[in-house]
């Protein structure tokens, strides 16, 4: 069943597509918010972008195989330099990413964020350009592409912003841009 908040999501030009983890399994959902939140504002400064008008979603979910929480986001509103020198990386299995300075940035940076000094500070988080192709045909044809491509996945776990069971959140900019469409 689709949830109300995929017509607002479905009004955005997404730029990147990101999965982030904890090392530790038990992280208080406080310090994972934080966490966002200082990654989500560092890349907004990065781009003189108000943070305010930052386009986001995120969505927390529990690991189908390990049962450890982690984040998916979506980000937008980014100036075009955000997603300029885009490369296809093929890795040694077969996998590929699509991905720019921007990713390898964010990536980095979410390694780094640490509350405390006990943080172990080695998360990990894995950003891709966003793939348009994912919110229609993609999904139709996601048996067609190769398993094991980085496309599929994301298509696999872009599609699971619409199950009802995971805890959503969207930021108020993009309940704006949903707004104007609306009128």
């Amino acid at each position: 069943m689709e949830i109300p908040e995929i017509h607002a999501m479905s009004r955005v030009n997404w730029q990147f597509f990101g999965t982030l983890t904890f090392k530790k399994e038990r992280v208080p959902t406080a310090v994972r918010i934080k966490l966002w939140f200082a990654l989500a504002r560092a890349l907004a400064k990065w781009y003189g972008v108000y943070f305010p008008n930052l386009l986001w979603v995120l969505r927390t979910e529990q690991g189908e195989v390990t049962g450890r929480t982690h984040f998916h986001c979506l980000i937008g509103g980014l100036p075009e330099t955000a997603v300029r020198d885009a490369k296809v990386i093929k890795r040694e299995n077969g996998t590929w990413d699509v991905n720019n300075p921007t990713c390898h940035a964010l990536q980095a940076k979410w390694g780094r964020l640490g509350l405390h000094d006990d943080d172990p500070q080695n998360r990990i988080a894995r950003f891709s350009l966003y793939d348009a192709r994912l919110n229609g045909a993609g999904y139709l044809c996601k048996s067609l592409g190769v398993d094991d491509s980085r496309l599929t996945k994301d298509i696999y776990e872009t599609g699971k912003f619409d199950w009802g069971d995971n805890e959503l959140t969207l930021s108020d900019s993009v309940i704006k841009v949903a707004r104007t469409y609306l009128r």
